[in-house]
Order: C-alpha cells, then sequence, then structure tokens
C-alpha cells in the first residue's frame, strides 16, 4: 500500500512540474508574424526581456519585446535657426505634442505616414506647442516628418498603442 502511494505522489509531481513548465511563453499584449518569399519573422508586444547581436551587415535585437521610444531618423543642420524639435509621448494613445524651439515657425509643416509610405495627414506647425491628434489612426508605427519650406528638417518614429 505504501509503495503505491510513493507512486502516486511521485506521479503527480512529475505531472505538476512538466504542466507548470512552459518554453517561450509569456503573457502580451499583441503580436503577430510577417512572411514573405526571404523570410519571416515572428513578433510580440509587452514583454521585457531581450538580447542584442551586431555584425558587420546589420544587427538585431530579438528576444521578448523590448519598450518602444522615439526614434530620431534624420536630421539635417540645413535650418541653424531650428534650435530643437521634441515630440512626445511615445507610445501615444490619442495626442502626440510637437514643440519647435525656433526663432520663426513660419512655413513649418508636418507629414504624417504610416510604415507603407502613405500620406495621412499633412499640416502647418502654426505655433512653437503643436499638437497632433491620433485617435483616428490604428495602432502600429508611422513616420512624422517635419519640414521648413517644404525640406525636411528632422524625422521621427512613433507608436500608436
Amino acid at each position: 500500500m505504501i509503495y503505491i502511494i510513493k507512486n502516486l505522489l511521485s506521479c503527480i509531481v512529475i505531472i505538476l512540474c512538466i504542466s507548470l513548465t512552459y518554453g517561450q511563453s509569456g503573457v502580451v499584449s499583441s503580436g503577430g508574424s510577417v512572411i514573405n518569399s526571404t523570410g519571416s519573422v515572428s513578433y510580440s508586444i509587452g514583454q521585457v526581456d531581450y538580447t542584442y547581436a551586431e555584425s558587420n551587415t546589420g544587427s538585431i535585437t530579438a528576444g521578448i519585446q523590448q519598450s518602444f521610444r522615439i526614434s530620431v531618423i534624420n536630421e539635417t543642420d540645413m535650418y541653424s535657426d531650428v534650435a530643437e524639435i521634441m515630440l512626445f509621448p511615445n507610445p501615444v494613445k490619442e495626442l502626440v505634442h510637437i514643440n519647435v524651439v525656433d526663432k520663426n515657425t513660419e512655413k513649418m509643416s508636418f507629414r504624417l505616414y504610416d510604415l507603407n509610405g502613405t500620406l495621412l495627414k499633412s499640416e502647418n506647425l502654426p505655433v512653437k506647442n503643436n499638437t497632433i491628434n491620433m485617435h483616428e489612426f490604428a495602432s502600429g508605427g508611422y513616420i512624422l516628418e517635419v519640414t521648413k519650406n517644404n525640406k525636411r528638417v528632422k524625422t521621427f518614429k512613433i507608436i500608436k498603442k
């Protein structure tokens, strides 16, 4: 009888250990997969652990999700009178703010693109503190280009929750 109880308890412990062990799983808020003729990639949003690898041909941040931040894609020194352009918050839920520290915001504007390059919104930046309503757009990545006299001054990558 004791032998049967020991075997039963051993089986229960093994089953519990196996059922509680999950490899590469996590609770995430979003994610997906992208597949094309050259390969595939899976991604998740909501986790915080990752690894980083770099080579001569590029770099990759792999593993579990990294936090998003505003990325300046391109900045020119074409206009020395544009001291600073700040964009916040990122990620954004509804409103993104653009603050321009410039002697003259005349002829400054922005263009908002999706990641496919489709122009979604284009407006002037008439004052130093401007707000863009992102409520109408789906969650995802966007490119915001700030221009002066129709020449690019700064480009940002922003994330809409």
